[in-house]
């Protein structure tokens, strides 16, 4: 019985201030089988490590004015990630639990998963841990000896879009017409939306609006098997590389506008240093095989050089 519960101990993931989490739901008697019923609520964010293993947690936007906070064991949640990963249904809330529900208006949507017991999958659990775990990022994203580089891309692609999509979530409320007419990174750059379908010329449009549209862009892309295969006997086309370099090209423009207009938003809910995390390790991938060029970083250039000093290895 000892060596079992060690053995379960040791595999409960330990979370850090700011950490995205979902919280493990109590089974409801409601006459039909439990297993229809969502295992978990969420996402919320870690704002305090307590002891005996117990961490104080939030909603990620106000209901009726106020964050609700309280408190999980380490046994109750588990990282939003992993958990979209098991179960498709991780995040949904029920109407009786309000004190954690999602914000009304936000982006978030269904993960890009790999399927189990596949290559891109063992690549996608080997990129994730080097973002939980305290590894050497500027290491974690140089491509593995033997490993192909496309299937390496297209894998932090997904990884990438997942997670500025639920950083954005984070903010959307307070990403209005009002508060954000144009998107823009400061005073200096403004984005113009063009797609070439419905958006035929550079447009200008509120941030909320750019960022729903890429998103929906970026999600087109990697659901589309001609751009993205799914399987490793399918060849990569010859787009695949550009096409990857303006997804991640767009999708740092998120992280411009997020740290220049929004920072104030995730420094209140504490996810400040998962963010910069995220952040850390897509700028040191996007450097290491040169995804996206000098002048699109140039808004965040004097961030990066702060934020990457607590490395060992400074910003390239």
């Amino acid at each position: 019985m000892n060596a079992y519960y060690d053995k379960e101990k040791s595999c409960k993931s330990l979370f850090h201030k700011g950490e995205i989490v979902v919280v493990r739901r109590n089974p409801k008697a409601t006459g039909e089988s439990t297993q229809t019923q969502p295992r978990y609520r969420g996402p919320v964010v870690v704002t305090e490590v307590l002891p005996s293993d117990t961490y104080r947690i939030s909603q990620l936007e106000p209901s009726n004015g106020r964050l609700n906070a309280t408190t999980g064991h380490v046994g109750q949640l588990k990282a939003w990630r992993s958990c979209n990963e098991d179960d498709d249904d991780s995040s949904e809330n029920s109407d009786d639990e309000p004190g954690m529900q999602r914000p009304k208006q936000t982006t978030f949507r269904p993960k890009k998963k790999f399927q189990q017991g596949t290559l891109r999958y063992s690549l996608h659990k080997r990129a994730q841990a080097s973002l939980d775990s305290a590894v050497d990022l500027q290491e974690a994203v140089k491509l593995p000896p033997g490993e192909n580089l496309n299937d390496w891309l297209a894998v932090h692609v997904v990884d990438f879009f997942n997670r500025i999509n639920l950083i954005y979530g984070t903010v959307i409320d307070s990403c209005t017409e009002e508060s954000c007419p144009t998107m823009s990174g400061g005073p200096r750059f403004e984005y113009l939306w063009a797609d070439g379908a419905q958006y035929k010329r550079p447009t200008p449009l509120p941030a909320h609006k750019y960022i729903s549209l890429l998103m929906d862009w970026v999600e087109s892309n990697i659901n589309n098997e001609e751009i993205f295969p799914v399987t490793v006997d399918k060849p990569f086309p010859r787009s695949f590389v550009p096409t990857c370099k303006k997804i991640l090209t767009r999708l740092f423009r998120v992280f411009v506008h997020v740290y220049i207009h929004h920072f104030d938003r995730i420094v209140s809910i504490g996810a400040e240093a998962h963010v910069n995390t995220c952040y850390k390790q897509f700028y040191y991938f996007i450097k290491e095989f040169d995804l996206v060029s000098e002048r699109e970083l140039e808004p965040l250039a004097d961030m990066t050089r702060r934020i990457c000093r607590e490395n060992s290895h400074p910003c390239r």
